[in-house]
């Protein structure tokens, strides 16, 4: 935003954009800068819609329930990689856990949703 609107320059805009793609797609982009974070507005289990905060909530209160967070709680996720044909809410990961064990993100959908 800042190349384009302050230095009014769309040409480095694009580059600087083709450059970002370009690291998010082989893999050298920092974990932090990939997490999602929503509030938790009310009980999980109360939720009818399945929203990826909502439902990593209640798969970490699944692992251990006294570090899962709670209402009024920010959830942190990251989305990775699942069977073709997943629902995003399926596919949201807790960050630490997704270090500690390793687990690929799914950098496709940061492309298609998040950079487009």
């Amino acid at each position: 935003m800042n190349i384009i609107l302050i230095k009014k320059d769309p040409d480095a805009a694009i580059n600087y954009c083709k450059g970002m793609i370009s690291d998010l797609l082989q893999n050298r982009i920092d974990l932090s800068l990939l997490v999602i974070t929503k509030g938790l507005g009310k009980r999980t289990e109360e939720t009818q819609n399945k929203a990826a905060h909502v439902e990593l909530a209640n798969k970490m209160r699944e692992r251990d329930e006294a570090s899962a967070p709670n209402v009024g709680d920010r959830v942190a996720y990251v989305m990775v990689k699942a069977v073709k044909g997943s629902k995003n809410y399926e596919k949201s990961e807790d960050p630490l856990y997704v270090l500690k064990n390793n687990i690929p993100i799914d950098y496709n959908f940061y492309l298609d949703n998040q950079i487009k």
